[in-house]
């Protein structure tokens, strides 16, 4: 039923309960009650006075009444009943389960899903950009990474930490494949600027170019809009962002390339913000650098199935336009992904000392299939390095730590979860 405004003379197109409230109507209603009360102290016919005043504050009285009653109406359609007595939970068959089970689609076979947000974390100068520029290619090709087939898709790159360094790479890199820019489907965006703001205008531009399979997000830091970049809680929002970036047409496989906490170690390469923004993700990839070879692997938490670290190399490259304003070269630098060969004979093969002592208790302690707590690696590495000298337990402590992140380090251990297991057994 439609109601009637007594102050226009028209009906309104939508009902109270769908249509906000008008709050001029209930000004206009203060006004004549306050003007009533001027008329009050200037009027001296007391009955005149006092009847309206009464028929003013009964107006007034009922305007605040209906307007809080179509605010509540109008606010009650966005919300969702608590409780309507429907169950809100159902015991389920065990056919019925597992009939709906959607099988996950790798954006990389076996390591990364599409509709999945992943950090990737890694200290500056470890290749965080490199191997993202490299991942955009391969994805823009359709060509495998080191033996694991890459689903080919169109490519979104947010450039805002450093466009110029990433226009750089991208330019090497191009020349390297002997590929034209003009003919790679791949799309970048320079600006640094809220990601919720502008989300409605890059659905617009994705869902125009025909969709996307990988976003990547050049850094978290770039595009973080709060003012600490520890803080757990802002941390967290800016998380739930870039997973809305997962939306976007095409529903890409997000990453985000993030600084560590300060003074993290091979073994402890988390984004910054704590628990918060990790919670938020579906995996924290990292990179871990020993000479000029990188391993990509996770840490802290990774959804789906383990995998083995991915190797690569960082190779300085230059380009015919890359020169400075004295036409000098510029070179920059790519990622090439190693086999798995060429990773081993890229390693550091010298296992002397400590090194060979640590890696052989852990393989003693492996046994039963289940990673090595560092506790129990710790304690039983202190027993071995123990040589009668007199050192204290913090200096065996000490000597344990470094010798474990070189061989995290060179590969030669692999961390899982909250353990440790020789790399071969990986």
């Amino acid at each position: 039923m439609l109601s009637h405004n007594s102050q226009t003379g028209k009906s309104p197109t939508m009902s109270a309960v769908n249509k906000a409230p008008n709050r001029l109507d209930l000004s206009d209603i203060a006004v004549e009650f306050q003007n009533a009360l001027s008329y009050a102290e200037a009027e001296t016919d007391t009955r005149a006075c006092t009847e309206a005043v009464v028929a003013a504050a009964t107006r007034f009285h009922a305007s605040i009444g209906d307007y809080v009653d179509k605010s509540v109406k109008y606010r009650l359609q966005f919300a969702k009943p608590a409780n309507d007595n429907n169950p809100q939970v159902r015991l389920i068959a065990s056919g019925d389960f597992v009939r709906d089970f959607i099988p996950p689609d790798y954006a990389v076979e076996g390591t990364i899903q599409k509709g999945f947000v992943y950090s990737l974390t890694a200290s500056t100068g470890t290749g965080k950009t490199a191997i993202a520029l490299l991942l955009a290619l391969l994805t823009e090709r359709g060509e495998d990474l080191a033996g694991r087939e890459v689903a080919q898709g169109r490519v979104v790159y947010f450039a805002g930490e450093n466009p110029d360094d990433v226009k750089m790479r991208w330019i090497g890199m191009c020349h390297e494949w002997g590929l034209n820019p003009d003919d790679l489907d791949v799309h970048f965006l320079s600006e640094r600027f809220s990601i919720p703001q502008m989300f409605e205008a890059i659905r617009e531009q994705v869902e125009k170019v025909g969709g996307a399979g990988l976003v990547v997000v050049d850094t978290s830091a770039a595009y973080f809009q709060g003012g600490d970049e520890n803080g757990n809680t802002e941390l967290g929002g800016h998380a739930r962002d870039l997973r809305a970036l997962t939306t976007l047409p095409g529903r890409p496989c997000v990453i985000v390339p993030c600084h560590p906490t300060k003074n993290a170690q091979a073994d402890n390469l988390l984004p910054r913000g704590g628990g918060a923004f990790i919670a938020e993700m579906d995996g924290n990839l990292t990179l871990s650098k020993m000479g000029e070879t990188v391993r990509l692997h996770w840490q802290g938490k990774h959804r789906g199935p383990d995998f083995k670290a991915i190797a690569f190399k960082l190779q300085t490259v230059s380009a015919p336009q890359l020169v400075d304003s004295k036409g000098r070269p510029v070179p920059t630098v790519m990622a090439v992904p190693l086999s798995d060969g060429d990773a081993m004979a890229m390693a550091p093969r010298i296992l002397d000392g400590p090194n060979r002592t640590a890696l052989d208790v852990l393989t003693r302690l492996y046994v039963d299939g289940q990673p090595v707590t560092m506790a129990t690696w710790r304690a039983e590495c202190r027993v071995a390095f123990d040589d009668g000298s007199g050192k204290s337990i913090n200096a065996l402590n000490q000597k344990f730590n470094r010798v474990k992140e070189a061989l995290v380090t060179q590969g030669r251990v692999t961390k899982i979860d909250d353990g440790f297991i020789p790399s071969e057994a990986a």
